[in-house]
């Protein structure tokens, strides 16, 4: 979908078309990813800087501005999200919804349908869907909430031959192409992992969580013969007890069966049981004669592998990862991906923006109503509702239409609306969310000291901030002012237990410009210089530790702020160096406001904790 691609993030060249995070002038995922509005500003963000995304005052548009629409006219949009540090519950929101007539043409106000209010709103017909493979599209053979079931096996070779010299990439791109296949598969299949060379070995049973396949797919070595027969009898006895509608051995090889049974027998047999086998051969070495003969029809037995072979592929170590995609298409036609809600936009905007937004599923194995989830998440008639993994990426496909029936009545309206996510980690929460939520605080993760990744106040200073470190002694372990262990701070004394979970606070009274901080119990404070004016930040240093921020909490002037608080963010580190991680957020803080951000810390320490001052360390720095 490139050639008609509009707009994207990241996107460095502005051609409309996503760039891959962690290449190029894209940094990771959970540094450059969309985190606050103002990364969606195309003068000095990411998002693509075009006529589509800059009014003609060179604002940034809304992410989705629906002007001059004419009957017929139809658009998608995908959305991602990462989550970076825990794993959390997921609410899809819309926000800054601005919908208007323009005035009323001559043709417009003669419509019999023209109304008194924006009829684009319920003209406009919509599908939205969990886009399993982030490919723009609902996949062939979708049905709503409840599709067929599918067992796939995974079958890899590991033999010698797939990682020779010369050729260093073979085996790697593999194994990356079969990750690929598992992440593309649909919410009604259920995968399993089995690999060979000298013989076959099921790594993941039917049925295995996809991220324990996909960690078993990495920890794969290569050497030894090729027994293509073990790995198919192997396949087939984990399909045997499989509950699929349909049941699926996709097999790869890239050399000659010399050691074991008889392949195509084995083949034969799993065929006759019901399995559809789908086969690779893979690279120069690839027997593609029995590569086809153990496939599935239809095909053209003639001992090359062809277009007339429909379940039959070569695959070369460049394209080896297209050849997946092609195959997990083959099995979500049969699985299809979940849509969750079909209406019109002027509904869906509703639903957006009540309560918490739309509550989505992070297991798609199982039912779960997200429509009627909307202020009541925690139902058990709904379904049962799960936390989205962390370190995945989720997409959530949107598509719209206007039907050629409607012509004079939508002439001069237009649509605009932003679409974000909202989230709150599994732990310590049952998904029932905060009511009234609406996208106005954001917050950014990052790795480094966020004043200096983020650039507080244009060159890296704060205007006060405090410290808990493991200290140690004849030192202090608590500080608090203008710049902790620096300038103009007031310290303390901590002893740590390792493990132990703390509540802590940091408070601004803007009437005396004294800053407080609590750190289990202990209060310090100091008088600032300077007014805190901007964003405040979290952040942890550990160095054979880890040290967990959570429960976060924020009042301003002594109510709290209009949406949730972004919550968690964890530093770890078992080697050299030392980890250090922030979360800074802005809540618009102005200089004039009192304030008081909470949460909770745990610091443990490994075995081999060195015992420095500053090895282990928690900070909040305001702006």
């Amino acid at each position: 979908m490139d050639n008609t691609a509009v707009e994207a993030y990241p996107d460095t060249n502005d051609d409309g078309v996503q760039d891959s995070f962690g290449e190029g002038n894209v940094g990771d995922i959970c540094v450059d990813g969309a985190d606050t509005p103002e990364d969606l500003n195309p003068a000095n963000g990411l998002r693509t800087s075009n006529d589509d995304t800059l009014d003609e005052d060179d604002e940034p548009k809304p992410l989705v501005s629906l002007e001059d629409v004419k009957p017929g006219d139809f658009g998608e949009l995908t959305l991602s999200f990462h989550l970076c540090d825990n794993d959390g519950y997921v609410w899809l929101q819309g926000s800054n919804v601005a919908a208007s007539e323009n005035g009323l043409s001559e043709p417009e106000s003669k419509d019999p349908d023209e109304g008194p209010g924006v009829e684009l709103l319920d003209a406009i017909q919509t599908v939205w869907w969990y886009d399993e493979d982030g490919d723009n599209v609902i996949d062939e053979g979708t049905v709503e909430q409840e599709g067929e079931t599918a067992d796939v096996m995974i079958v890899l070779d590991r033999s010698g031959s797939m990682d020779p010299q010369g050729e260093p990439n073979k085996f790697q791109n593999a194994k990356d192409g079969a990750k690929s296949l598992v992440d593309a598969l649909g919410p009604g299949a259920q995968v399993g992992l089995v690999s060979f060379s000298d013989q076959g070995t099921v790594d993941e049973p039917l049925g295995s969580a996809r991220q324990d396949v996909k960690d078993s797919i990495d920890g794969l070595s290569a050497g030894g013969t090729t027994n293509i027969a073990d790995a198919i009898s192997d396949a087939q006895s984990e399909l045997a007890g499989g509950s699929g509608d349909n049941q699926y051995m996709v097999v790869l090889s890239n050399g000659v069966q010399n050691t074991g049974g008889d392949a195509r027998g084995n083949a034969t047999a799993a065929k006759d049981a019901g399995i559809h086998i789908i086969s690779i051969a893979y690279g120069s070495g690839a027997d593609q004669n029995l590569m086809e003969d153990i496939s599935s029809p239809d095909k053209v037995d003639d001992g090359t592998i062809d277009d007339a072979d429909e379940n039959a592929f070569v695959g070369e170590i460049t394209d080896i990862d297209d050849v997946f995609d092609d195959i997990g298409d083959i099995i979500v036609q049969q699985t299809g991906e979940q849509v969750f809600r079909r209406g019109t936009l002027g509904s869906d905007l509703e639903a957006l923006s009540t309560d918490d937004g739309i509550p989505l599923d992070g297991d798609l194995s199982t039912d779960y109503d997200e429509i009627g989830g909307i202020g009541n998440e925690t139902d058990p008639e709904l379904g049962e509702r799960e936390c989205f993994a962390a370190s995945e990426t989720h997409y959530i496909g949107f598509a719209w239409y206007l039907p050629v029936d409607h012509a004079n009545e939508i002439q001069t309206d237009s649509v605009v609306f932003n679409l974000g996510f909202y989230t709150e980690q599994c732990r310590h929460n049952d998904g029932s969310g905060q009511s009234g939520t609406n996208l106005q605080i954001s917050g950014k993760r990052g790795n480094g000291f966020a004043k200096v990744q983020e650039n507080y106040n244009g060159d890296q200073t704060i205007s006060g901030g405090a410290r808990a470190r493991f200290g140690g002694q004849n030192t202090w372990e608590l500080a608090v002012g203008d710049a902790p262990g620096s300038s103009n701070f007031s310290q303390g004394e901590y002893s740590w237990t390792s493990g132990k979970t703390v509540d802590w606070m940091v408070s601004y009274d803007d009437s005396s410009d004294e800053l407080s901080f609590t750190f289990d119990g202990n209060t310090i404070s100091q008088t600032l210089s300077s007014e805190p004016s901007g964003r405040i930040a979290v952040q942890g240093k550990a160095d054979e530790a880890t040290v967990e921020i959570d429960d976060l909490s924020l009042s301003v002037d002594g109510g709290a702020p209009d949406s949730p608080v972004p919550d968690g963010v964890t530093a770890t580190n078992d080697g050299t160096g030392r980890e250090i991680r922030y979360l800074s957020i802005d809540p618009g803080f102005d200089g004039s406001q009192s304030f008081e951000y909470s949460g909770t810390t745990t610091v443990s320490l490994q075995g081999d904790f060195p015992g420095g001052d500053e090895d282990v360390a928690f900070d909040v720095v305001v702006e």
